[in-house]
């Protein structure tokens, strides 16, 4: 229990983060993103599945980036706007805001996490 009061509060910390808040709220609550954690251990199967997604803001400096995304099995997350952070800058190379990607993610101690991205190629 104490793991996943953990792992809520580090998902809620994520989604209201100033440099991207307004955005990140936008079409998500605290709940959605409480909901979603519940359910996250019931859909390992989709684990590595990579989605669909558009870049709506990235910021280098923090290394997260903002991706309105369709569901996301692996999480037990319906489509939204959210805030993920990735690893290193080499993750963003390629990457624009307003482009179209395919990633996949998961939940890390600090939030959610891109594990895997791919700009659309035109």
């Amino acid at each position: 229990m104490k793991r996943l009061l953990i792992l809520l509060f580090s998902l809620t910390a994520v989604v209201v983060a100033p440099s991207v808040s307004s955005i990140a709220h936008s079409e998500e609550s605290s709940f959605q993103v409480a909901s979603a954690a519940k359910s996250a251990a019931a859909t390992k199967e989709h684990l590595d599945e990579m989605v669909n997604g558009e870049v709506l803001k990235i910021d280098n400096d923090m290394l997260k980036i903002v991706i309105k995304h369709q569901e996301l099995r692996c999480l037990g997350m319906p489509a939204m706007t959210m805030v993920f952070n990735v690893p290193d800058r080499t993750f963003l190379e390629g990457v624009k805001e307003g482009g179209k990607i395919k990633f996949a993610a998961q939940v890390a101690p600090h939030g959610l996490l891109v594990t895997n991205l791919e700009p659309e190629r035109n």
